[in-house]
């Protein structure tokens, strides 16, 4: 006797029951308005100030070492607003997130603090480069960046701060109604696949993907390098790298103003003051003939009849024996 084919049971699916949804929606609001709860005090107890201090000082570990121009050492004084916004959020998130198990919280919610720390610290670090280049552009006259790079500088930081934090809150929200409708949902169990074909198919895929993003880095970096090489020859740039060298000789920061003088001369820079303080300091480290060198073709680059004066002074001395340093 035959039997009938028994149907296969279906694979095990998520399902998603409106009344649920909208459980999980009401529970995100409760989440949202114990966030307006807790804000007053927060900022009562002065957390937004105590937040400010870790996400400026992570900014500043990054910028004071790998900025262009060496011109920030501190900025302690900085004011970030509203930081402090979605760390409150996602505490009072937390709390109302019932439906999944205190291990789970942990992990999801601390990973969102930790995403949402490297997030203000890009926002910081966006800020200080904004707040230098206009104050030394301000107070000093110099252009650290071009109209261009500071247009996109300015359009990222308002995508990340003024816009992102509106949009980050809105995340939050999100993933705490992912989070709490998929507590407790068994897991698909995939089952793995024997056939050649789809694992030579596979593995073709990967390596295409691989290729793409070693090619796409590799892109990216030969573009920046090209770019930054162009950059460096721009009149405007040049002179940047001239007055910030002054700057720094007049605060006694020899070597650092060296540095940029030597980076204004190769991008061909007709400031004939680069090269007389130059010229010192090749003397100072025994170095008489590039000094020599440096004083011959600043004086011809120099106009006025003091700088010249002073440049001729320097030539007579560096030509009698055992002379003193200029």
């Amino acid at each position: 006797m035959r039997h009938a084919a028994q149907p296969l049971s279906p694979p095990i699916a998520f399902e998603l029951p409106l009344a649920r949804l909208g459980k999980e929606f009401l529970r995100a609001g409760v989440g949202f308005a114990l966030f307006l709860l807790l804000l007053a005090p927060a900022k009562l107890v002065g957390f937004d100030r105590l937040y400010a201090k870790p996400v400026l000082a992570a900014a500043q570990a990054i910028v004071v070492p790998t900025q262009h121009f060496p011109v920030l050492a501190r900025m302690d004084n900085l004011s970030l607003h509203n930081l402090e916004f979605g760390v409150v959020l996602a505490v009072a998130l937390f709390l109302v997130s019932t439906n999944l198990s205190l291990g789970a919280r942990l992990k999801r919610f601390g990973i969102a603090l930790a995403v949402l720390f490297a997030f203000h610290v890009l926002v910081a670090i966006l800020t200080i480069k904004i707040v230098v280049t206009q104050d030394l552009l301000r107070t000093r006259n110099i252009q650290m960046l071009s109209t261009a790079e500071f247009q996109v500088v300015d359009w990222v930081k308002y995508f990340c701060y003024d816009l992102g934090l509106e949009i980050a809150s809105f995340v939050l929200l999100l993933l705490t109604v992912a989070w709490n409708l998929t507590a407790g949902q068994p897991r698909r169990r995939r089952v793995p696949r024997r056939d050649p074909g789809e694992i030579r198919a596979r593995r073709v895929r990967r390596l295409v993907a691989a290729g793409s993003v070693v090619g796409l880095a590799g892109a990216a970096f030969l573009s920046a390098r090209v770019y930054g090489t162009i950059r460096e020859r721009d009149p405007r740039h040049v002179d940047a790298h001239a007055k910030i060298g002054h700057l720094l000789w007049s605060t006694h920061k020899e070597s650092q103003a060296a540095e940029q003088y030597r980076l204004a001369m190769s991008g061909g820079t007709t400031d004939a003051e680069v090269l007389f303080n130059l010229a010192r300091v090749e003397s100072r480290v025994g170095h008489r003939a590039e000094a020599r060198r440096l004083l011959d073709r600043g004086i011809t680059l120099a106009r006025e009849p003091a700088l010249k004066e002073r440049f001729q002074k320097a030539i007579d001395i560096m030509q009698q024996p055992r002379a003193p340093r200029p």
